[in-house]
């Protein structure tokens, strides 16, 4: 084990995991710990026909479809982001002494980098 690991027996299901985790990790870990018991116990009584079985495979199926969510969210903030850098770049290569863009001009690129950014109203 390395200095700056801690080991950690968190609960799920009742069952008991042995984890061994960086230091910095241990608050994520507890309050991850803290997530999966509440869905569990709210799951345990919203369908008390399911057997423990069940529960923890809809359960595996709610996080897994999360995550999917998040690396979908990470993936479009990663093209937006390298859609604006280019922008930025293509912006900033313009010659300082070519001519003062029109006001039709101006108004488009306006209006296309609120939409490129997508903030609410």
């Amino acid at each position: 084990m390395k200095p700056d690991n801690v080991k950690l027996q968190i609960n799920i299901a009742g069952e008991k995991i042995l984890l061994t985790v960086p230091s910095a990790q241990q608050e994520a870990v507890r309050q991850t710990e803290s997530s999966v018991q509440r869905l569990y116990s709210q799951w345990r009584k919203d369908f008390p026909a399911k057997t423990e079985k069940e529960l923890l495979a809809m359960m595996a199926y709610q996080y897994a479809s999360f995550y999917r969510q998040l690396l979908h969210g990470v993936s479009d903030a990663r093209q937006l982001a390298a859609d604006a850098e280019a922008r930025i770049d293509s912006i900033l290569a313009r010659p300082i002494d070519a001519p003062a863009a029109t006001a039709a001009d101006n108004t488009a690129e306006e209006d296309d980098f609120p939409a490129l950014l997508n903030f609410p109203d």
